[in-house]
């Protein structure tokens, strides 16, 4: 580490119990404890003698009060009741707050916290200075401050911003370094100068050594910084002795971390979130969440099945989620004719008493945290919520930590608010997740690692190597702001003066913060366009960096050059495995564990690949053979085929393999707010119950009977869809409603077209199994939609629920079709004695027919319409041919355990398992001419 005068200064009196030691914050502080323990031949010093500023300022400036100090939790109390009486019996803010609605006021709420501290300054200054601002500001402010004061009053509080800061008689000595860097020491000064005891150690301003380096955007830059950090630490120089610092921290570190790991760099971020941004914290808000969102699935799922929460039970909340998703639950809905609860009628309609009373239990305990009156209440109701649904025992113990300061903060409010005499608030909870999304947490644990901060954070820490990536001119920008509640024009105006700007000081600071220190920023940064500091530039410490940039040594100190040869190791081995260059000379280790996991895989010797060469298993052959053969084919030893389970067979066999042999499918845990599938299936039982009450009523369709036949499709629409509410199978209501209604006008328009095309035609067959034997080997089984006859002649027609195929996709001249069900369907009716002259597809979505077969004999009545059919007659019966020899090809090829893949793979789910056609492949290499 770098010896400078702090280090000496602490070394001569480190010794001397009565000396402690100041630093602009702890984490500074916690740097130099470190670094005079290595310095010394102690084996420990005492954590308590380096302090940070606001702790100096706690010791020694507090004014003695017999009255609790307010903190954040209290003006938080405070904000939120002005607040509540602002939207309850308002506007109390006329000018801050009187043109917002009442509810959104309560968003103010944070601001309205933080302000308070300012507005016994903000006050006087408004008086001295009268009508420099609008008269209902200058109102909302003295409103704001005569009330916070009469609430410090009756709750027994002071505010420390009011009283002017004390000295008192210390016995210690304190030596306050960097006092320049820290923000409020112009407002102690004078204690300090008439106090011996307070001796300040101001750094001597210099840029002379600052370096900075320009790079064109932030993704060379952030490579230089990696190269570097990876050149270090194989060097051998201890992760404690690097020290990386944001300035753009937001914008930069999720992209550090990311390419740390990539090369197993370890990195410590010390800069601590909010408790809500922590999974344990999290929990909360989604909690809240859930109920405001009507406890949608999504939501739920997000608390029972999120795997950082040890939730007891956690296989019956799974089954939950999966009845759920099932039975098409997404949220319950408030509406008009909906239930107040639609999973746990659900959960009632299918009989799960268990699940059911597991859910309205948990349903139950979070209502009641919702509504708890005070924060007394809302503690036991948290507690008990937390012992009735998760394993108190099984927390990480990271988490647990996060868990225990959340359960603390409330305390403290419950404490605050029953401390100032029971203030009332209306919505606890919300208050609580405030507070959450407020305070910060920063853990405790220390990885041998180097360490990343927040720009403004590590002032003061020195380590041998100190990098800043990112410091463009806005981002080390730091000025003294006050009165930051008011607008910038009335501030300007009031304090007649621009703000402390210590942009300067700090860059100093970090300039000197090590042996080796590297500013870096890019024209183009992650966070936009960016320029290098300006006292940077004066200081002639910026470098364009053109070429790529990597870590040297020299004269025994540690350099950045310009122009290096240094690669990406990344780059070099992507340009071996395309034939570019020789192997790399080393890899990083997450590439070393890349090969070994390729050499036990892709670069092992293979198995049985099924893909490529047939099944010899014996057990799966007859698994399969069973899966082919069915019921029908225990007796006669056939393969019999659907005309879907051929179509996948031919369009790619191992597809079959995978899909109907192995019953490999993905898993749904997605909340659906509409299943076509389903609804398919509703429509087709109401069109066949709708055909069947025809001939069961008439014998026959007849069309001057349409009126009858609207009105017993509207009837078997309502019994439909009544049925399916009954077993807990209906969508969210909305959708439900308009689906229903959907359908009852697609029924009316299906009556109309059917009465126009298919007058006088009987049923023969809907929704039956028809089969028709091919060979010896193979048949054809399938369940048609419906089959009409009328004087000798029948009709195949198949209901689709949306578009109908096109004329490609049932007859490409030269190939088997994607789509071979009416052919199929021809055949087999045709082998039970059907004479077929029609086939055709009834699309529900557009309220007509698409006729693939109309033979001129049919019986139909096309007066009126222009029918066009997507074949002729001819090009049928040859299609139809052509798709019975393949079928018998196909049983042929199965009969021999042939599944291997085809060219066409678009829209395959399989192929993320499919060793022919990987999401990512090596690319061919081409050496001598020859792949």
């Amino acid at each position: 580490m770098q010896y400078d005068h702090i280090s000496e200064l602490v070394l001569a009196h480190i010794d001397d119990p009565r000396h402690l030691f100041v630093f602009p914050s702890e984490v500074a502080g916690e740097f130099r404890q470190r670094d005079a323990l290595l310095r010394s031949s102690k084996r420990a010093i005492r954590r308590d003698c380096f302090i940070s500023w606001d702790r100096l300022k706690e010791r020694e400036f507090s004014p003695g009060q017999k009255r609790l100090p307010a903190n954040a939790v209290f003006r938080l109390l405070f904000s939120a009741g002005l607040l509540e009486e602002h939207r309850s019996r308002g506007p109390v803010l006329q000018y801050l707050l009187g043109e917002t609605p009442g509810e959104a006021a309560a968003g103010f709420q944070r601001q309205l916290a933080l302000s308070l501290p300012q507005l016994q300054r903000a006050h006087e200054m408004l008086e001295t200075h009268p009508d420099m601002v609008p008269p209902a500001l200058e109102h909302d402010v003295s409103t704001l401050y005569q009330r916070y004061l009469e609430f410090l009053d009756g709750a027994g509080l002071f505010e420390p911003a009011f009283v002017p800061p004390q000295a008192k008689q210390t016995p210690w000595v304190y030596h306050i370094f960097y006092p320049e860097l820290i923000e409020d020491y112009r407002e102690y000064r004078h204690l300090i100068d008439e106090n011996e005891n307070f001796v300040s150690h101001p750094s001597t301003a210099s840029l002379k050594q600052a370096s900075c380096l320009r790079f064109p955007n932030a993704r060379q830059e952030l490579e230089q910084l990696i190269s570097s950090l990876h050149q270090l630490l194989e060097e051998g120089i201890h992760p404690a002795d690097i020290a990386v610092t944001l300035p753009d921290y937001d914008a930069w570190w999720p992209y550090l971390a990311e390419e740390a790991e990539l090369r197993d760099i370890p990195l410590d971020f010390r800069s601590g979130r909010t408790l809500a941004e922590y999974p344990a914290g999290r929990l909360f808000s989604r909690l809240s969440a859930l109920s405001v969102n009507g406890f949608g699935l999504e939501h739920l799922k997000r608390v029972v099945l999120e795997p950082g929460y040890p939730v007891k039970s956690s296989d019956r909340w799974r089954e939950l989620v999966e009845f759920a998703v099932e039975h098409y639950y997404v949220r319950s809905w408030k509406g008009t004719g909906a239930a107040a609860d639609e999973l746990d009628r659900k959960l009632k309609q299918c009989g799960l008493k268990e699940l059911r009373a597991l859910y309205r239990n948990f349903r139950h305990q979070i209502a009641q945290l919702m509504s708890a009156s005070d924060f007394r209440s809302l503690s036991k109701q948290v507690h008990k919520f937390i012992r009735t649904f998760f394993e108190t025992d099984s927390w990480d113990p990271e988490a647990e930590k996060v868990l225990q300061y959340c359960l603390l903060v409330l305390r403290e409010l419950q404490e605050a608010s029953e401390s100032a005499g029971g203030i009332q608030v209306a919505d606890p909870y919300s208050l609580w997740l405030n507070l959450l999304n407020q305070r910060i947490y920063v853990s405790a644990l220390r990885k041998e690692a180097i360490p990343v901060y927040q720009y403004r954070v590590s002032a003061g820490c020195t380590p041998l190597y100190h990098f800043l990536p990112g410091a463009g001119q806005t981002q080390t920008r730091i000025k003294h702001e006050e009165l930051t509640f008011l607008r910038e024009d009335y501030r300007a105006k009031l304090l007649e003066r621009e703000p402390a700007d210590m942009s300067g000081d700090f860059l100093s600071a970090y300039a000197q913060s090590g042996e080796m220190v590297q500013f870096s920023c890019s024209d183009i940064g992650f966070s936009g366009p960016q320029l290098p500091p300006g006292e940077l530039l004066s200081a002639g410490a910026v470098r364009e960096v053109v070429g790529p940039a990597a870590v040297d040594r020299g004269e025994g100190v540690t350099r950045l050059m310009d122009d290096s040869g240094g690669q990406d190791l990344f780059a070099l081995e992507e340009a071996y495995w395309s034939g570019e260059q020789k192997f790399p000379p080393r890899l990083y280790p997450v590439q070393q564990r890349g090969f070994r996991f390729m050499g036990q895989t892709a670069f092992s010797a293979k198995g049985k690949d099924f893909s490529k060469t047939p099944v010899d298993d014996p057990k799966l052959l007859d698994h399969l053979f069973q899966v082919a053969q069915g019921d029908r084919g225990v007796e006669d030893g056939r393969f019999w085929f659907s005309p879907s389970s051929f179509d996948q067979y031919a369009g790619c066999p191992f597809m079959y393999l995978l899909n109907r042999g192995l019953k490999i499918e993905e898993a749904e845990f997605s909340s659906q707010w509409e299943d076509h599938r389903f609804t398919g299936i509703m429509l087709h039982r109401i069109l066949t119950a709708l055909y069947k009450g025809v001939q069961e009523k008439d014998g026959r369709w007849k069309r001057e009977n349409q009126a009858e036949y609207r009105e017993m499709a509207g009837r078997l629409c309502r019994e439909e869809f009544d049925y399916q509410v009954s077993r807990g199978r209906d969508f969210m209501y909305p959708i439900w409603k308009g689906l229903q209604e959907n359908t009852r006008r697609a029924v009316e328009v299906f009556v109309e077209q059917e009465s126009k095309l298919y007058h006088g035609y009987e049923l023969a067959e809907a929704e039956e199994n028809l089969e028709a034997e091919i060979d010896e080997n193979c048949g054809i089984r399938g369940r048609v939609d419906r089959i009409s006859w009328k004087e000798g002649s029948a009709v195949i027609v198949d209901y689709k629920k949306g578009d109908p195929p096109s004329t490609s996709d049932v007859y490409p001249p030269d190939s088997l079709p994607p789509i071979s069900q009416l052919p199929l369907y021809a055949y087999a009716a045709e082998d039970k004695g059907y004479h077929v002259t029609g086939a055709a597809y009834y699309s529900i979505k557009n309220g007509r027919y698409k006729h693939m077969l109309l033979d001129p004999v049919a019986p139909m009545d096309t007066s009126g319409s222009k029918t066009k059919t997507m074949v002729s007659p001819q090009e049928f019966h040859e299609l139809k041919d052509r798709i019975v020899a393949a079928v018998g090809a196909a049983a042929e090829h199965f009969s021999r355990g042939v599944f291997t893949t085809t060219a066409s793979c678009d829209g395959c789910d399989f192929r993320m398992i499919c060793r022919r056609k990987y999401n990512v492949r090596i690319p061919e290499v081409q050496q001598h001419g020859k792949p």
